[in-house]
């Protein structure tokens, strides 16, 4: 009787203890596959000038970017960018060609590399009221993640503008997963 007795608690422990590990404190979080941020930053222009000066040329730059993202590695994005000045790019492919606020609108692929180690690279337009030219973009960006969904993430840009005419972007955006 004392075996069945030992034999029957053993059985009631083993058995709530199987029970117990079916249930976990982890929620799983739905995947969110939008973003939209906002983007500050610099943009350098090797072959611009402001009132025809040698100097070297960086702009304030300005964007609003959404991005969606398909799984964890890989999104398509659309970067929008203002330069806040006008300026004027001399180069072999564009003399004297100024350029009065120019928008960038761009469809890029986003690959994640590294947790939030980020390339982009599509091509876009760069609107102006003198020309519109195209642009082929590439960069890099690192989200660091905050409360509630939002990143800040510095970001690198080089676009191509054709021919010989190139600008670098360096800025920062912070934005929102939803």
């Amino acid at each position: 009787m004392k075996k069945i007795s030992v034999s029957i608690i053993i059985l009631i422990f083993a058995s709530w203890q199987a029970f117990s590990q079916g249930h976990s404190s982890k929620q799983i979080m739905p995947f969110l596959h939008h973003e939209i941020d906002g983007f500050v930053g610099s943009i350098h222009v090797p072959k611009g000038a402001l009132d025809n000066s040698n100097a070297t040329l960086i702009l304030p730059n300005i964007g609003l970017n959404y991005k969606y993202w398909f799984d964890e590695k890989f999104a398509l994005g659309w970067y929008n960018n203002i330069v806040a000045l006008t300026y004027v790019i001399n180069s072999d492919s564009h003399q004297d060609l100024e350029r009065n606020y120019p928008i960038t609108t761009t469809i890029v692929g986003i690959f994640k590399l590294w947790k939030n180690l980020a390339i982009f690279t599509g091509p876009g337009l760069e609107i102006d009221k003198n020309k519109s030219l195209f642009v082929f973009r590439f960069g890099v960006d690192y989200g660091f993640p905050l409360a509630n969904d939002w990143y800040l993430t510095p970001r690198f840009i080089f676009d191509n503008l054709g021919g010989d005419v190139q600008a670098y972007t360096l800025g920062i955006s912070a934005g929102k997963r939803f």
